[in-house]
């Protein structure tokens, strides 16, 4: 409906490296596509669409690279990832920060005791998550999804620089060479 290419990351690996790295942009909710994407020097932009998205670890990643990183949250196309995961603590349309305040929030409500829903409200997602047309009349919807992804598409695209990029790439080279001829194995990188 947006126009975009999906890349099913359920294909074998290379064909989804592949994909991304010929990518113009990529739009991802996922951190090993973001990964992908800049190892590969493809513009990329994050999204969220439920708490199924570990704002730690994109925190971590993204300030090993020394990147300021916003992450939209988008509407999903249907209730039932919200039904499975709970809805983001930001509401849809705005965009939360990546950094080390954001991360620790998130580490403490993850440990923090599981609250009670209540039976009722665990009895209503469990009707809703399985009857479709019911979850249609919450207001979520493909098209709904589409527009938000084509918004952000519109948006200024994250890359890491280039320089930064390489001096990992070789320090993590070099780590893999040490280890390779401690256990007396060659190292070989194409």
């Amino acid at each position: 409906m947006a126009g975009f290419d999906l890349v099913d990351p359920r294909q074998a690996p290379a064909v989804v490296i592949s994909r991304i790295a010929q990518a113009k942009l990529v739009l991802t909710e996922s951190l090993y596509g973001a990964i992908l994407a800049d190892a590969f020097g493809v513009p990329w932009r994050p999204f969220a669409v439920s708490r199924n998205f570990s704002k730690a670890k994109w925190a971590d990643w993204a300030g090993s690279l020394n990147l300021r990183v916003a992450v939209a949250v988008v509407p999903p196309p249907d209730a039932v990832t919200l039904l499975r995961y709970g809805k983001p603590p930001e509401p849809f349309g705005t965009f939360f920060p990546l950094d080390l305040e954001t991360a620790c929030r998130e580490f403490h409500s993850r440990i923090a005791p599981p609250r009670s829903q209540g039976w009722m409200k665990t009895a209503g997602k469990g009707v809703l998550g399985r009857l479709p047309a019911a979850r249609k009349l919450i207001g979520f919807s493909a098209a709904r999804t589409a527009e938000a992804l084509t918004k952000l598409a519109e948006g200024a695209p994250l890359l890491s620089d280039p320089a930064k990029r390489e001096d990992l790439r070789s320090a993590m080279l070099a780590r893999l060479d040490a280890l390779a001829k401690r256990h007396g194995a060659s190292l070989a990188v194409a």
